[in-house]
């Protein structure tokens, strides 16, 4: 497989849906392996998800749960 699939594609791929909670807002593509780790731009590396998962996915914790 060569190239780098567009969001699009990648958006069609994952029915326009968070692949972990599969809300359909404010999604974002996330590298299963990240790129600083070795991972691709091919599409079995990249996701759809939204950006609270994305934030989950990578340890982020929101300062508002802190409270």
């Amino acid at each position: 497989m060569g190239g780098r699939p567009s969001f699009t594609a990648i958006l069609k791929a994952a029915k326009a849906k968070c692949e972990n909670c599969n809300t359909s807002e404010n999604l974002t593509i996330n590298h299963k392996i990240p790129r600083a780790q070795g991972g691709t731009n091919e599409a079995e590396n990249l996701e759809i998800l939204c950006k609270e998962c994305h934030k989950h996915y990578h340890g982020i914790i929101s300062k508002k749960s802190l409270r």
